[in-house]
């Protein structure tokens, strides 16, 4: 947090959904883990090296996605994201459903043959 700060209203960071003491709740400075997640997935896709992460007592993965075409131009997307409750040893103590997310999308969702495949 010493490159960004602690997230405050007054620094201009806005509600967002937060993990407090194993809840979900809406909270200032919610929604950096997501963004911080993005980066580190995008980093493990390159020839850099990652030195130091650091996670929250949740494991949150995607359980299942499922795109189909709909009609020509018209794809549908489905998956079901959950979280898995950790100790603070890092063992597994739970799972739980966060959400499951269902979009239609007027553009192919799917990237050519070849590209992003580190």
């Amino acid at each position: 947090m010493e490159f960004v700060g602690n997230p405050t209203a007054k620094r201009g960071y806005l509600d967002g959904v937060i993990l407090d003491d194993g809840q979900l709740r809406a909270g200032v400075g919610g929604g950096l883990c997501q963004l911080t997640n993005l980066i580190y997935w995008m980093t493990i896709h390159t020839p850099l090296t990652v030195v130091e992460r650091w996670r929250h007592t949740y494991r949150i993965y995607e359980a299942a996605h499922v795109m189909t075409t709909e009609a020509p131009g018209v794809y549908l997307r489905h998956n079901i994201i959950r979280r898995a409750v950790l100790d603070q040893d890092g063992a597994e103590v739970g799972d739980e459903l966060v959400t499951e997310n269902r979009a239609q999308m007027m553009y192919a969702p799917f990237l050519p043959p070849g590209r992003g495949t580190n």
